[in-house]
């Protein structure tokens, strides 16, 4: 999990940035980890990840978890 967290920071997604370097980060670990994953980009740096962990039971129940993948930086003021 250090792994991912660091490679989440070294993709820097600011708004500046996009999210889409750390879209990718995220898609490429659930795929090595057998979930089934797609990335949807729309422009160069914008992008949303999305992991499918099926169920062959119609039925069951589902959750649905979203969040951001960029990030605010925050600067601190000096006197």
């Amino acid at each position: 999990m250090k792994e991912l967290l660091k490679h989440l920071i070294q993709s820097a997604p600011t708004l500046e940035n996009g999210e889409l370097r750390a879209g990718q980060v995220l898609a490429d670990f659930f795929d090595q980890n057998g979930i089934e994953v797609s990335l949807d980009h729309w422009d160069s740096r914008r992008a949303n990840v999305i992991a499918s962990i099926g169920s062959n039971d119609a039925n069951a129940p589902t959750l649905l978890f979203g969040a951001h993948l960029d990030a605010a930086l925050i600067l601190t003021l000096q006197n």
